[in-house]
Formats: C-alpha cells, sequence, structure tokens
C-alpha cells in the first residue's frame, strides 16, 4: 500500500462491504491510513439481507434469514458491533444474546409414495459460543465423530429392542420386521451389527495411525450396510425409522467411499477437488442409493441454498466439496445451537448496529447512490473512474436512513420522504429506487475520479450485476468473463404471512419448526412467531403467529429495457403463493384449512390491519420476488469453483472483491462466506484481520 492516507470507495451496502469497512476500522491507526465511504443504492444497508418496516411495523424481508451456529466469523464480527454500539440494559435487543436466539428444532420433509412425512430432529445444544473462533477438525477427525454419532444412534435402537418383552407395532422397527423370528436370534443379529460398527470404528483409528490401509474399515461398514439394507427390503416404505436409520449409514458409507477413492480422505487432494461433480451425482457415483441420495435429508440441503440452476426444481445442483463441507460444517462444528433465530428484522438486527459503529467510527454512507459502471485506466491495469447515478436531492445534505419501531431503531420499508426532495412525487409514483427497472431520472450524473475522490475500489455489489456495471473489466480479463459465465446466480421468491391463530391452533403438533425439503417451489417454511414482539399490531394479541415461506422462482434475468418486469415478477409470486397455499398448506397446518377441505388455506385466518374479507386478507399479506440482478441467489454449481477470484486478487491494483461470489474458502451463498470474503479484502488492503484469524479458511 502507498504512503499516506488513502481514499477508499465500497461500492454496496451489504455484508461483504459492510464487514470490510468493519475490519478496516479495526486495524491499528486507521484514522493515518484511510478514509472511507460507502456508496448505496435506495435508503437501507444490508443488500440480499436487507429488511424493512412497513404498515403496524410489520417485518418485511427479502427472504427468510436464519444464522447458523458454525457462523464464527459472522457472529464475531455481531458480538463486537453490540458490544461497541453498547445499548442499555433492558433497551430491546440490548446484546447479541438478545438478538439471536437458539434454536434446535429441524424438520425435514420426505415425500413417500406420493404421501408426504416429516422427519424431525432435535439436536443437541452445547455451552460453546458462536464466534470464540478455534481450530476446525481435519477430516479425518469430522470421519471420527461421525462414526461415534452413528454407533450412538445405533446403539440406542439395539438397546430398546432388546428391552422389549414382547413385539408391539409401535415399540421397536427391529422386532416390527423380526416378530415372526425368534427373539435371541433377533438379539445376535443386533450385536453382530454393533461388533460391525465397533470394528470399523477401531480399524478407522489404525488407520489414522498409518498402521492400515485406508481401504480396511470399510470392510465392516460394507458388510453391516448389507445387513441394513437386508432389513429395509422388507418395510422400505412401510417403516419411517428404520428407513432414515439406512439413509444416515447409506451416505456416510458412501461419503466415505469416494473420499478415499478420490484422494481426499488420507489422500493429496482437498474438498475442492470433488467440486467438478454434483453432490447427489457423486453420492450415486460412490454407491449410494436412491433412497438416500434423492431423500429429504439431501433435497433439504439444495433447499437451504436455493441450488437448482435457473430455479428449476427439476435442475438440482450444488459442488460436491462444498456441499460435503457444508454438511460437516453444520453438523458437526455448530457452536450452542445447530441454528439461531433472529429477534427482529435482519435489518434491525445485524445492519442498525454495523451502521450505527461504522458512523461513530468515521465512515461516510452515501445513499441514494446508483453505481452505473467501473472505467479502466488506460492501460487497463486500475480503476480510474466509477461512474454513480445520484437518485434524490436530500434537503439536509445527509440522510438518516432509521425510524423507531417499538424502542428499536430499524430501517423502513420506504424512503424516510420527509427529508427528500422529491420526496412527495417518489411516494405518489410508487417509485422504487432499490429496482434495476426503476423509471426514475437520476438528479445528477456523478464521475468519481482515481486520486480526487478515491484511490481503492471494493467491489461489494453482488455478481448478477456485473454485466451491466462491470462490462469493461469482463472484456479485458479472462479470469472476469470464466466468473461470469461460470459462477451462476439464480432468482428467488418469498412470502409472509401474518396469523390469528398461532401454530398449535393451526395443527401443526410438533415445536416451533424451521421445515425444509417440503412441497415445491415455496420449498422451506419457518416459524417466526418470536417477531410479533417487534412489531406494532393493534390490538396487541390480534396476530398469533408468523410465517415465512421461500424457495427458488423459475426464470433469468428479465429485460433489462422491460419496466414492467417486477410487476409481473411480483404478481407471479402472489399468484404462486396462493396456489401453493390451496394444495400445500393442509399438511403442515390441518386446522387451518377451509370448511369441506383437506389442503386449502382458510384466508379468514390471515391478519389484515385493514378489515378485508376474503382474498382481501390475502392480498394483504407480503411477497418477494428478487429478480434483480444483484438480489439474485448465488449457487456453488459443480465445475465453478475454478471460476471463483479471491477477495485481494481481483486482476486490478487498486480494487478489491468482497461477497459470497468470491472464492472466500466457504464458497456457498451464506452470511459466514460473505463475511469470509470481506475479511480477506480488508486483509489485502491493510494486512489486518491476519488470515490465521479467519475461521475456515484453507
Amino acid at each position: 500500500m502507498a504512503e499516506g492516507k488513502q481514499k477508499v470507495a465500497i461500492l454496496g451496502g451489504g455484508m461483504g462491504s459492510l464487514t470490510t469497512a468493519f475490519e478496516l476500522t479495526n486495524a491499528p491507526n486507521w484514522q493515518e491510513k484511510f478514509e472511507i465511504t460507502v456508496y448505496q443504492v435506495g435508503w437501507r444497508l444490508g443488500g440480499k439481507g436487507a429488511s424493512g418496516r412497513g404498515e403496524n411495523g410489520r417485518i418485511e424481508e427479502h427472504g427468510l434469514h436464519v444464522w447458523l451456529g458454525f457462523y464464527d466469523n459472522a457472529f464475531k464480527i455481531i458480538q463486537a458491533a453490540y458490544k461497541e454500539m453498547g445499548r442499555p440494559s433492558g433497551s430491546p435487543l440490548a446484546t447479541w444474546e438478545d438478538a439471536f436466539q437458539k434454536h434446535s428444532f429441524i424438520v425435514v420433509c420426505e415425500n413417500i409414495l406420493n404421501q408426504w412425512k416429516t422427519w424431525c430432529l432435535l439436536f443437541p445444544e452445547n455451552n460453546l459460543v458462536p464466534g470464540d473462533g478455534g481450530r476446525l477438525p481435519a477430516l479425518e477427525e469430522y470421519g471420527d465423530a461421525i462414526l461415534t454419532a452413528l454407533r450412538n444412534h445405533f446403539a440406542s435402537v439395539q438397546q430398546r429392542t432388546t428391552a422389549l418383552n414382547a413385539p408391539h407395532p409401535d415399540e421397536s422397527i427391529f422386532h416390527r420386521l423380526m416378530e415372526d423370528a425368534d427373539k435371541a436370534e433377533a438379539a445376535a443379529a443386533m450385536s453382530a451389527g454393533s461388533a460391525l460398527l465397533y470394528t470399523a470404528h477401531e480399524t478407522f483409528q489404525l488407520v489414522r495411525l498409518g498402521s492400515k490401509p485406508a481401504e480396511d474399515f470399510l470392510t465392516p461398514l460394507e458388510i453391516f450396510l448389507r445387513w441394513l439394507w437386508s432389513l429395509v427390503e422388507k418395510a422400505v416404505y412401510e417403516d419411517d425409522e428404520l428407513r432414515r436409520l439406512f439413509i444416515e449409514f447409506d451416505l456416510f458409507v458412501a461419503s466415505v467411499r469416494g473420499l478415499i477413492a478420490d484422494g481426499v480422505l488420507f489422500g493429496p487432494n482437498n474438498l475442492d477437488y470433488l467440486d467438478q461433480w454434483d453432490y447427489r451425482e457423486w453420492l450415486k457415483k460412490y454407491g449410494a442409493n436412491e433412497i438416500s441420495y434423492n431423500s429429504g435429508a439431501t433435497r433439504a440441503l439444495y433447499d437451504l441454498v436455493f441450488g437448482y440452476i435457473n430455479g428449476e426444481p427439476d435442475n438440482a445442483n450444488y459442488g460436491a466439496g462444498v456441499g460435503l463441507r457444508s454438511v460437516l460444517r453444520i453438523g458437526l462444528t455448530y457452536k450452542g445451537a445447530i441454528f439461531y433465530k433472529m429477534q427482529a428484522g435482519m435489518g434491525d438486527t445485524v445492519f442498525t448496529p454495523l451502521y450505527d459503529v461504522l458512523k461513530k467510527r468515521g465512515v461516510k454512507f452515501e445513499f441514494f447512490h446508483r453505481v452505473r459502471n467501473l472505467g479502466l485506466s488506460e492501460d487497463k491495469s486500475q480503476i480510474e473512474t466509477i461512474s454513480i447515478g445520484r437518485q434524490v436531492t436530500l434537503k439536509n445534505g445527509e440522510y438518516d436512513p432509521l425510524v423507531d419501531c417499538e424502542d428499536l431503531a430499524c430501517w423502513p420499508s420506504d424512503p424516510n420522504y420527509d427529508q427528500i426532495v422529491e420526496g412527495e412525487e417518489l411516494k405518489a409514483q410508487g417509485i422504487n429506487l432499490e429496482s434495476f427497472w426503476t423509471p426514475w431520472r437520476d438528479v445528477e450524473d456523478v464521475e468519481l475520479k482515481l486520486g480526487r475522490d478515491f484511490d481503492l475500489v471494493v467491489q461489494g455489489v453482488s455478481l448478477g450485476a456485473f454485466p451491466y456495471i462491470c462490462s469493461e473489466l469482463i472484456e479485458v480479463n479472462e479470469k472476469w468473463r470464466q466468473m461470469v459465465a461460470n459462477v451462476q446466480t439464480t432468482r428467488t421468491q418469498a412470502m409472509q404471512l401474518w396469523l390469528s391463530r398461532d401454530i398449535a391452533e393451526l395443527g401443526w403438533a410438533q415445536k416451533s419448526p424451521i421445515l425444509d425439503g417440503y412441497a415445491q417451489p415455496l420449498n422451506t417454511w419457518a416459524d417466526m412467531s418470536q417477531l410479533i414482539v417487534r412489531e406494532s399490531w393493534t390490538p396487541p394479541n390480534v396476530v398469533r403467529s408468523i410465517a415465512y415461506y421461500c424457495g427458488p422462482m423459475v426464470g433469468g434475468i428479465p429485460d433489462p429495457d422491460d419496466r414492467d418486469a417486477p410487476a409481473k415478477a411480483h404478481a407471479e409470486v402472489k399468484e404462486t403463493g396462493r396456489q401453493w397455499l390451496a394444495s400445500s398448506s393442509g399438511f403442515l397446518w390441518p386446522l387451518g384449512c377451509t370448511p369441506g377441505s383437506t389442503t386449502d388455506l382458510d384466508y379468514a385466518l390471515l391478519v389484515d390491519a385493514g378489515g378485508g374479507v376474503g382474498d382481501q386478507r390475502y392480498d394483504a399479506q407480503f411477497w418477494k420476488a428478487n429478480i434483480d440482478p444483484s438480489e439474485r441467489y448465488v449457487l456453488s454449481v459443480s465445475g465453478s469453483l475454478e471460476s471463483r477470484i479471491k477477495p485481494g486478487e481481483s486482476g486490478f491494483t487498486n480494487l478489491f472483491l468482497t461477497g459470497d461470489w468470491t472464492r472466500n474458502g466457504f464458497n456457498a451463498g451464506c452470511i459466514e462466506a460473505t463475511v469470509m470474503a470481506g475479511m480477506q479484502a480488508a486483509n489485502a488492503i491493510c494486512g489486518y484481520p491476519p488470515l490465521a484469524d479467519i475461521v475456515g479458511l484453507e
């Protein structure tokens, strides 16, 4: 880095950009080195994670956002922000623990012979704290942990079986299957299965010590799996518990086969080597049974990352390396709980604290600044100009973006029009300044120049926008052409419902869930009723539950010249939600159906503050079509990893990259990957934070 103070222009206000700013301003004596400005389209920060407050203070999200317990880097950032923000004790979301609550009940759906079933998983909680850092397990350590877990699981089944005195239909999977066999024979079979698992585990330890070849511990596992399949064949569709037990072991054994064969486990390759294959394709290649690689468990992983090319449910794709890394990190490295639910909107919970702290540190925010183009120097080596459209005229020269909701500083779903000269016109015309297709004409063309307005550039606008704002870079740099061509993005959709019954009154008999793997396209449901206290409904008890749904949305980027694209997409999502509720809500909420129906949601249960009836109540809910180029979800399709560019290796001397689309060490569409990219971008600029402090960076 050159001597003296440098001006850093950060483009976009998503998590990657804000993490970069946060880490730059964590660096020692940063004020003597940098002046930092964040340029953000529209009126709020957050990017794909932005949320807003609408009528009755209701939280309106881009989609369903939850944090996972393995997000060490992301939680470290948010913990530091909450501590520095210093909210008074007893105030809303005073601490990060107030803002993020543990959630351990996960439901995976299975479609067995055209009948939906729920696979309910209550993950044990622990005393670890996400954000504390530490070393990740080596791949062999993951293997040891999985073998221990599978042995314990099988032992619990064995104990239930041998403890029974008589076979009853609902007592034990093995007694049901062996009810005509001798009890001693059944017990012996169970003991033999347990012994095989013990042998496999002991042999695995010897392989780790180098005294046995890697393939040796597979032999007892293969024998055990064949024995288990001999039972499954008899009741694969009738016995849910036995089928699921087989799926767990089958996926593990297929993974071990593949990891050994591809030289990843006890070999020279790492998980990235596997990304040449789709995850399910790779499982199938190494012998996984169809009921396993097409199970609800594997489909739930694809749903979690919107892993469908062009949003098409029949075109699933998720790189095997990043897929397996995701499974291992999610299931074996979580701290506290496997998931954490935010206790307000993501904007309120994440981006308000970051904005508050960064602004106090001296970072400047330029809202209503739309990036149009990055221009190269004559020798094509660096960014020389940044073309920006200033969207509005501010009455006081600086925009105050937050509003108060139940004593909490929040981002509104619309701009604070009273601060904008053109505010009444924007409001009257219903202009969306965040939309790629907005008909609004910018009030000023701004050109930022190298040496005058910036020295360094951080590109935090997401990948889908690159063909429109980075065309010069793509034209001259082969790495950029490959990245834009191969790292794919997809549209997503979301629906939020406010209901006058709680989930038990709707007929959901389990705990409050995060549910995945259900009917397409709105395949994911989370009960978000914890947010009721953060909204402002009158009377206070009119809303008894809140449901968030999301899923892929079929299609590419609409015609850039089609000004009606947002309205068409919104209408499509709204109609999709209507049809989905008519066909699929009854399985989840059997007591919420219209009289005489077993599938169709009764709209009378939807809350409409305007007092509407029938369809009017449905019209009062919230939908989001994420079709804007920068809103599209970044996929991790097979064969694309090598096309990603690292945050500090843009190919242009003064340009740094941040976002989940970079090659950041996790390489999947999630907050943790985004934060890892932001930390690496900051490191590339100033050497801080040390790369060794980034958890999971390989």
